[in-house]
């Protein structure tokens, strides 16, 4: 029905561990944008910046663990390599919002 309107679809045999998956990049995301103020890019661009958002997500996906759900490595690696993407303009909703309303 989605895939009409654009959308890549697809029927997963472990949906749990996707949600998972999904919750792992969704929480590191907010948290390392919104604790360093800036975009992914600007955050792997500052000393420190990388090895802090690899901590995020590597306590994310603890997390995760220690509730039955490990993230796979690939999507782990996924997770890791677009967290901490030179020059990404990537940054989270809550911080967008944080942005537009500090201004």
């Amino acid at each position: 029905m989605l895939g009409g309107a654009g959308f890549t679809t697809g029927l997963s045999d472990d949906i749990d561990a996707e949600m998972r998956a999904k919750w792992v990049f969704i929480a590191a995301l907010g948290a390392v944008t919104c604790l360093m103020r800036g975009s992914v890019g600007e955050v792997a661009a500052v000393p420190g910046g990388t090895a802090f958002a690899r901590q995020v997500v590597d306590e994310c996906a603890s997390v995760a663990a220690a509730a039955a759900y490990p993230v796979p490595a690939p999507a782990l690696q996924q997770t890791l390599a677009t967290e901490t993407e030179a020059g990404s303009p990537l940054t989270s909703s809550p911080y967008r919002e944080y942005r537009d309303t500090a201004m």
